[in-house]
């Protein structure tokens, strides 16, 4: 079985050339992902992505926005559907492309791949979809929720003596983060009465038990943690 451990140390040096920061990311078949700062206040990230069936290959998707959260929890952005699962090899090779995280010369050709890639990329995004950007009501959500997130855990507003979903840290998140999210999300979904799903093409996007009994399920917690702490992150070295 294939570690990711070669894959980040060759992989690493030379994305943090093309100005990209490495994040730890456990979701399913995703093995990290590399985020930087755009000019016009956006953010690229790089998502990581396993095989299904062949540990030793990788692949991975750029996606573009305000924030670094490709799993949206309130739905799929207005016309993104194209910056979503944009896989670098459908840029580069104009087919689903696959690298080989044991081979160096494999790795460094995956690097060479992104920053041809990102270009092509960043110039297909502002075309079709920057103009949506501050209307999409999906991301407005997201973006006032990873906010509040962010402001308690800057000005220390966590009550401990509360029972919390997530009690340990993951991913290198310090632990406060996901208390925080926790926190918002009720606020927001709960006392706000905000729905928590959002319907694109006649389908329900997530099943009604993510919230059960007043509580925010795990994953939607991990994911709204993760996005403001990464972005804090991003902004500081910014």
């Amino acid at each position: 079985m294939a570690s990711s451990k070669r894959l980040f140390a060759t992989l690493t040096p030379k994305m943090t050339e093309l100005g990209y920061m490495f994040f730890k990311n456990s979701m399913i078949n995703e093995i990290g992902m590399y985020c930087k700062p755009l000019d016009n206040g956006l953010y690229l990230s790089l998502v990581l992505i396993d095989h299904r069936f062949e540990n030793d290959v990788f692949t991975a998707d750029f996606y573009c926005s305000r924030h670094t959260g490709y799993c949206n929890f309130f739905g799929v952005m207005k016309d993104s559907e194209h910056a979503i699962g944009t896989r670098v090899g459908d840029i580069t090779t104009g087919r689903d492309f696959w690298w080989d995280k044991e081979s160096t010369l494999s790795i460094c050709d995956f690097a060479q791949s992104v920053e041809k890639a990102e270009g092509q990329f960043l110039k297909d995004f502002e075309y079709l979809y920057i103009p949506f950007i501050d209307q999409d009501i999906n991301e407005i959500h997201k973006l006032e929720i990873i906010e509040k997130t962010t402001q308690i855990v800057n000005d220390n507003l966590i009550d401990e003596s509360m029972t919390f979903t997530v009690n340990k840290e993951m991913n290198g998140i310090p632990i406060r983060w996901f208390h925080a999210a926790e926190i918002a999300l009720t606020e927001r979904w709960i006392k706000e009465n905000i729905p928590l799903f959002a319907i694109k093409k006649g389908l329900l996007l997530h099943p009604l038990e993510e919230i059960t009994k007043g509580k925010v399920m795990k994953n939607v917690i991990v994911d709204f943690a993760s996005d403001a702490y990464r972005l804090s992150i991003l902004k500081a070295v910014k």
